[in-house]
């Protein structure tokens, strides 16, 4: 797991790993699909995930859509970072999605920025439905 050039999250290395260790503290990863060249991509990651990831509320790393990186999928493969996010359905960014070990999404995917003012109510509410849905 290495740190972007863009932000303060790590970069998905491993879908599977990462979910997994996060999984196994009771939270979904909580992965940002973003580009290097969005700033609503650098507000969500600096004014949301980063905070909630220093202080231990959150599991969050980065996939950032157009670095020529590999991502290891939980299936094993390696595909690229635009190809992963495709798959974790990262088509407009930034999106944030929740995920367990497999790679199903445990929450809805929050989709753009600002949100009214709201964005950290959706973050908030998102991961607590992950959650309940990781104890289920």
């Amino acid at each position: 797991m290495t740190r972007t050039a863009v932000g303060a999250l790590p970069q998905l290395a491993d879908l599977r790993r990462e979910a997994q260790a996060a999984n196994a503290r009771g939270m979904p990863l909580t992965v940002l699909i973003s580009r290097s060249d969005c700033s609503f991509c650098h507000e969500v990651r600096v004014q949301y995930l980063a905070p909630k990831t220093r202080e231990g509320s959150m599991r969050a790393v980065e996939l950032v859509s157009d670095f020529r990186r590999k991502v290891r999928m939980p299936d094993g493969r390696e595909v690229g970072n635009a190809e992963a996010a495709g798959l974790l359905g990262g088509r407009f960014f930034p999106t944030v999605v929740f995920v367990d070990a497999q790679g199903r999404h445990l929450a809805e995917p929050i989709v753009g920025a600002g949100k009214g003012g709201f964005y950290e109510a959706f973050l908030d509410d998102a991961l607590t439905s992950a959650a309940a849905k990781l104890r289920a």
